[in-house]
């Protein structure tokens, strides 16, 4: 994943969390387990570890069987625990990705 820092001041992330949802159905979720910084006004790219849905799998496998789409909607909602924050940033992205561009 990657990180935009637009502040003036790095961010220490602790660790945190995601989700990501396909045409509704949660296909993955994961976790970011090793601390690290987010360099002001920069960007980082990072790791996390993350397993598969398979309920969720199976549930994006019978829409996309019985649809004709030609685009998938995406949702990836994150949870970062900042060092010096009580409160987690709670970040999400929705887009739709085109699969004529695949």
């Amino acid at each position: 994943m990657q990180l935009i820092n637009p502040n003036n001041s790095q961010i220490a992330i602790e660790g945190g969390s995601f989700r990501l949802y396909l045409e509704n159905s949660r296909v993955a979720a994961g976790v970011i387990e090793k601390p690290f910084l987010v360099p002001a006004l920069g960007q980082l790219v990072f790791k996390a570890q993350r397993t598969g849905d398979l309920i969720g799998g199976a549930s994006l496998f019978h829409k996309l069987m019985h649809s004709n789409a030609q685009a998938i909607e995406y949702q990836l909602e994150v949870t970062l625990h900042e060092s010096n924050r009580f409160i987690p940033i709670r970040l999400q992205r929705d887009g739709v990705v085109n699969l004529s561009d695949i």
